[in-house]
Formats: structure tokens, C-alpha cells, sequence
């Protein structure tokens, strides 16, 4: 469990916890579409990529909407001129399904969060999510709650790390993780639960 965790024993390991963070606020933002599917109040606009592998991947504007909430959720400083290009993201996270580099973000050696996004998600997102459901019971709502999470984070650690490397961790590992089938779940099966 030491490589997910989000310090050291110099403290706080940001790009850990930035990464943590925008995972996190991606899975959410695909999981915030499988839940309105399973509600029956979105009926379209969900779909499904299947890699050579046979594995499942997401896409459409539903789960794009909740990555772009979750920007902006980060506030003003995503308007500066050196953010990180999202559009090149996702791009580059489309021609990477099925790829050994899916999913890992593309960042200086130096700037490396402790474990993989894919991993962080895995260990984290069935210990969080009761509470995340709890303080935001409206889903829609989730990558917003993050993006806050992660404009805390920057702002807090401004001394340590630049806004936009900040931006481009977070976002590097949100929007893969908006695409992830961990849960076996398709748009046939509206019975099972987000």
C-alpha cells in the first residue's frame, strides 16, 4: 500500500495526491453518467469502445461534460495561456485504448505520481465514493466536487509545484480514468447499481 499512498516521509508527495485526485474526479465523472443511465433520467449519448484485447472503454459528450465540470471546477487559473492542452489529452487518450502507455500520464520522470491512475482508482474509488455520495448526493455534481479538491491542492502547493504541471497531472489521469470499465457494466445492464 506505500506506493498509493499520497506522502513521504518528506510530507505530502503533490503530484501523488494531484493524481489521486483527478482519477478520481474522471472515474467520477464516468460513474456520475452510469448512475443517471441505471436512474433513467439520461437515455443517450454513452458509447462504448471495444479494444483488441476485448476490453470495454467509454466514451461520449456525457462523460466529456463531467471532465470539462471537473476543469472547472479548478477555477480561473485554467485560463492562464501555459494550461495544458485537454483537447490534446484527449486525443492522445483515444489513440492510446489498448496501448501499454493508456492510462499512465505523460509527465517529466521527476514529476511522476507514486502509482498509476488505473491504481489509485482500483484502491480508492468503493472506500470513498459512500462519502463523496453522502456530501454530493447528486452525481452530476461529482467532477465539480473534485475539480475543488484539486484547485485546493494547486493552491496549496504553489510553492512547490507550477499551476499548469499541476493542471496537466491531474487532468492527465482524469481523463483516462473517465473511460474505464472497472465494474463489468454495460448500457444493456441498467439494473446494476453505479
Amino acid at each position: 500500500m506505500s506506493s498509493l499512498a499520497a506522502n513521504n516521509p518528506r510530507g505530502v508527495h503533490i503530484e501523488s495526491l494531484l493524481c489521486i485526485l483527478g482519477s478520481l474526479g474522471g472515474y467520477a465523472s464516468l460513474m456520475s453518467v452510469i448512475q443517471q443511465i441505471t436512474a433513467k433520467t439520461l437515455t443517450s449519448g454513452l458509447h462504448v469502445a471495444t479494444s483488441k484485447n476485448g476490453e470495454f472503454f467509454f466514451f461520449g459528450d456525457p462523460i466529456n461534460n463531467g471532465i470539462f465540470e471537473l476543469y472547472r471546477g479548478i477555477g480561473p487559473i485554467t485560463q492562464s495561456s501555459d494550461m495544458p492542452n485537454i483537447n490534446e489529452i484527449f486525443t492522445h487518450v483515444a489513440s492510446s485504448i489498448g496501448n501499454d502507455s493508456f492510462g499512465i500520464p505523460r509527465l517529466p520522470p521527476e514529476h511522476m505520481p507514486g502509482d498509476t491512475p488505473i491504481n489509485y482508482v482500483k484502491s480508492l474509488w468503493s472506500a470513498i465514493s459512500p462519502n463523496l455520495n453522502t456530501l454530493c448526493p447528486n452525481s452530476l455534481h461529482w467532477p465539480l466536487a473534485y475539480g475543488f479538491a484539486i484547485q485546493k491542492v494547486i493552491e496549496e502547493g504553489q510553492q512547490v509545484i507550477s499551476s499548469s504541471l499541476a493542471v496537466k497531472i491531474a487532468m492527465e489521469s482524469a481523463i483516462p480514468m473517465s473511460k474505464v470499465n472497472l465494474i463489468n457494466w454495460s448500457p444493456q445492464s441498467t439494473t446494476q447499481q453505479a
